[in-house]
């Protein structure tokens, strides 16, 4: 975009917030039927609002979400997008720091810097949790969690608990996901039953991925 704008010597129309606000009020998660939004999602199929017009009355406007998602959705200015994304170097991005672990090695930490993660958490709110997730899924969703995830599984005959080793690291080929998780051993770490008294620890903690 900014070379076909230097080529065809079009100044870039500047972003005013403010007006965006003001026009498209402050925003609020879609609340319309489902028919008008995005299959597997609560985002609408377009973004509406209404422009005061000349004299009196308003008119009705609408854009492509896919268009307007930066600038009418999250709001978010594209010259400060393109200034993280293509002017910042990766170690401004993240200030990196190291948690102790007792007889294991150190957890490492990327914690973002504080402009990225307002970003982060803005397409968080506003894209991420508006996505319908099946009823599996706990880790990370706001109103889930381990309690949550175990309940179902309360009062069974079995309950087998498991972790899996390293799931987190990558592999040599800088691949994780997949191929870390089908090369990391899995153990089962707590059998139990109804009549059986858990053993205290047999269970492991919950550990969050690294970022």
């Amino acid at each position: 975009m900014d070379l076909i704008r230097l080529l065809t010597n079009r100044k870039e129309k500047p972003y005013d917030r403010k007006r965006v606000d003001k026009t498209l009020g402050p925003w609020s998660a879609f609340k319309g039927p489902s028919a008008e939004c995005i299959p597997g999602t609560r985002l609408p199929r377009k973004i509406v609002w209404h422009r005061p017009r000349l004299l009196f009355g308003r008119k009705r406007e609408e854009i492509d979400f896919a268009i307007g998602v930066m600038t009418h959705w999250l709001r978010l200015e594209p010259k400060l997008m393109r200034f993280i994304a293509y002017f910042l170097r990766d170690t401004e991005k993240y200030k990196v720091r190291e948690i102790p672990r007792p007889g294991r090695e150190p957890r490492r930490i990327e914690e973002p810097m504080a402009l990225l993660k307002f970003v982060q958490r803005r397409i968080l709110r506003r894209i991420l949790e508006q996505t319908d997730l099946p009823d599996c899924v706990h880790g990370f969703v706001r109103g889930r969690s381990i309690g949550t995830a175990a309940a179902p599984h309360a009062h069974k005959e079995v309950v087998v608990c498991c972790d899996i080793e390293n799931f987190s690291r990558p592999s040599r080929s800088g691949a994780c996901g997949a191929s870390s998780a089908a090369s990391s051993s899995t153990r089962a770490s707590r059998i139990s039953s109804p009549h059986s008294r858990p053993t205290r620890g047999a269970c492991p903690k919950a550990r969050r991925p690294a970022p």
